[in-house]
């Protein structure tokens, strides 16, 4: 399906509010944010705006709303920038975190280390673009990488997953 047609049809489950959101009519993650399946891959209506009429995110970046409006996917309305900026923007507008469902200790696999259930873990922008060059270069494991970083191999799987759809 060529970009015209992922357009056209991202638009047509869209509703234009007073404010000149975008508001996504469809399947809804969690109650909060659009969802839409482009052939094999389902991904969020604000992303995917963002991809169709911006360009590729940044690794490691996500695709924030100025509008504060979870649904909204208008390219307008939506910015890149780190979860730390995202967290930032919630605070500001004092809103409180979303309840995540709680995962008991004992779910964590053994040899983990403690609160590697948390796939963001600190990294930087210089480190997260190393961890790809080491990557792509060959002669690395995944496992490697995290006990290097001092992450865990989920979050350079998720890292690297990107990497390659953003190319």
């Amino acid at each position: 399906m060529g970009t015209e047609a992922v357009k056209a049809r991202l638009l047509r489950h869209v509703d234009v509010t007073e404010a000149g959101c975008w508001e996504w009519q469809g399947a809804l993650v969690k109650d909060r944010y659009g969802h839409i399946r482009v052939g094999a891959k389902a991904m969020g209506t604000h992303r995917l705006a963002y991809l169709l009429w911006k360009g590729p995110i940044p690794i490691g970046y996500v695709v924030r709303h100025r509008c504060h409006n979870s649904k909204c996917c208008n390219p307008d309305h939506l910015l890149v920038g780190t979860h730390e900026d995202n967290v930032a923007d919630r605070v500001a507008r004092g809103l409180r975190n979303v309840k995540r469902a709680s995962v008991k200790q004992s779910a964590r696999k053994p040899g983990r280390p403690k609160g590697s259930r948390n796939l963001r873990p600190r990294i930087t922008e210089v480190a997260k673009q190393e961890i790809v060059r080491l990557y792509m270069a060959g002669g690395i494991t995944q496992q490697r990488l995290a006990e290097k970083f001092g992450c865990d191999q989920t979050y350079i799987s998720l890292l690297l997953r990107a990497a390659r759809s953003n190319q």
